[in-house]
């Protein structure tokens, strides 16, 4: 298998769902965060282990760019509040630094748009044109997203997991892999089970459109 590694955010929830799941494959792990963020408790653990390394990230140019786009096409306006600025700053580079975003929360279906904060990184995924994948737990269902639409796959087709994506982009000349895993601090075991599906070998379809980054 190609080279792999994992970034996230080190929050509660889908965060750390992802985070248990590659450290039983062995998978390498980059945990994003800024100054006065605090990594969830639940990492304690995990935090002295090698595999884990944190990086802080601070605005830049290129990253007021998206975050300004990200505004008005989520419609959403987060003000002079410095905290979520750099939340979200943050949340921008775990999707620039991936070939695959996997993301588990709500998709409201009129609008194709994720709700919360996983909203976020769902759309730099859409404006930075990554691969990405949506569990939505509103109906227990993985979504890809494609040609500014989300579709659903059925129950035939498997989730592009990280076994497969390896041997796929390798026939591309991508011979290393970096995939986020973004989501809900509130997750249900279908969730979990989700994530788990991210990992383990499974045949999936085969999709046209091979990016890397």
């Amino acid at each position: 298998m190609s080279k792999v590694k994992l970034i996230t955010g080190g929050a509660n929830g889908a965060d750390f769902e992802f985070i248990k799941n590659a450290f039983e494959y062995d998978i390498p792990v980059d945990i994003y965060s800024f100054d006065k963020h605090h990594i969830a408790s639940c990492y304690n653990k995990y935090l002295s282990d090698p595999l884990i390394d944190i990086y802080y990230k601070n605005s830049t140019e290129e990253s007021e760019e998206f975050l300004n786009k990200a505004y008005k096409t989520l419609g959403r306006n987060i003000g002079s509040n410095a905290y979520m600025h750099n939340l979200l700053t943050r949340n921008y580079f775990i999707i620039k630094d991936s070939d695959i975003v996997y993301a588990v929360g709500n998709l409201n279906k009129n609008t194709g748009i994720v709700e919360g904060g996983t909203g976020w990184g769902v759309e730099f995924a859409k404006l930075l044109d990554r691969n990405l994948f949506l569990f939505d737990q509103l109906n227990n269902s993985w979504y890809y997203y494609d040609l500014n639409k989300f579709y659903i796959l059925n129950k035939d087709e498997y989730i592009w997991n990280i076994q497969d994506a390896c041997f796929d982009l390798k026939q591309h000349g991508c011979y290393e892999l970096t995939v986020s895993g973004i989501g809900s601090r509130n997750i249900t075991e279908q969730s979990k089970n989700a994530i788990n599906d991210v990992f383990e070998f499974k045949r999936k379809i085969t999709y046209e459109y091979y990016k890397c980054k």
